[in-house]
């Protein structure tokens, strides 16, 4: 089976695919049932890499939706967004809507950083590629993904 990615273009790839919440019973205290067990996938001229952690919360997964869809709408968007995790940010290098083309840094750090880059005060960026019907399709993955977590009621009183 091919694995999905969120984003391909010749050298790289990258996804985000959600596995669970991190606390699955529900039963944390503040945003903490939020945080979602996150498996992050990268290819990088040839060398592929996977890592497992908790490192996006519920509403994180709505924000870069809203923010690909923004982009593909042609609206005026931040330049990227960053997390409450620092280990992934994701900034838009380049975008021509009109042509369908768009291309993002995937920026990684600490436990995101792949296992051949030497841990250092400098991030590991991963240049991606992508098209209008690519955008599209991260978009409804993502959406699928959030429909299958959606953000907890936070606090004494949920």
């Amino acid at each position: 089976m091919q694995k999905k990615y969120l984003f391909r273009s010749a050298q790289s790839a990258f996804a985000v695919d959600i596995l669970e919440y991190e606390n699955p019973a529900g039963d944390q205290p503040g945003e903490e049932d939020n945080r979602l067990l996150t498996c992050l996938r990268l290819v990088d001229r040839g060398r592929a890499w996977e890592i497992i952690t908790a490192i996006l919360f519920t509403w994180d997964l709505e924000r870069i939706v809203r923010w690909l869809g923004d982009i593909v709408a042609d609206r005026e968007v931040p330049d990227g967004l960053s997390f409450a995790d620092p280990s992934l940010a994701i900034e838009l290098r380049y975008a021509a809507p009109d042509r369908g083309q768009y291309c993002f840094a995937i920026v990684l750090k600490n436990e995101a950083l792949p296992p051949w880059q030497e841990p250092s005060r400098f991030p590991y960026v991963v240049t991606v590629d992508g098209d209008r019907a690519g955008m599209t399709k991260a978009i409804n993955e993502l959406s699928r993904q959030i429909k299958a977590f959606p953000p907890r009621l936070c606090g004494p009183n949920a």
